[in-house]
């Protein structure tokens, strides 16, 4: 539906205290831009691709952000996780951000608690070894 739906660029940010405590979300971002003097994601189609948007965005920022802080450049973001299995959201992020954006393994954390188990018995040496295993053996795909 997102995908299939216009780019209106209606964007809220997805880190928003009215976001936080479960409820009507759908009802809560109509509010908030209501709120903010804004047109209104009307439909169910325009309202989940702001969702979609307002979240790429939200990673742009956030990377520009800490490209700041730390003084540096990255020009490959790796994510993590159950996200990936979104190709729509991924490919928006890779638009949004400008950047490449790598995903896997979808089991991130079960993965790395392997993986730090393996370089505590020595069966790996470092992290160096360990993100050569993942590139191995996860599916890892760009966007």
């Amino acid at each position: 539906m997102a995908q299939a739906a216009p780019d209106t660029g209606l964007v809220f940010p997805p880190n928003d205290q009215l976001f936080l405590a479960p409820g009507d979300m759908p009802g809560r971002i109509r509010q908030w831009f209501r709120d903010h003097g804004k047109a209104v994601p009307e439909t169910d189609a325009a309202l989940v691709r702001s969702i979609y948007d307002s979240l790429a965005v939200c990673f742009r920022d956030s990377i520009q952000a800490l490209e700041t802080l730390l003084g540096e450049k990255f020009d490959v973001l790796h994510i993590l996780g159950g996200a990936i299995r979104d190709d729509f959201l991924m490919s928006l992020t890779a638009k949004i951000t400008g950047m490449k954006v790598l995903t896997g393994p979808l089991v991130a954390t079960s993965t790395g608690n392997i993986l730090a188990q393996m370089m505590a018995d020595g069966t790996i040496a470092d992290c160096q070894a360990a993100r050569e295993l993942v590139k191995k053996s996860c599916e890892i795909k760009e966007y």
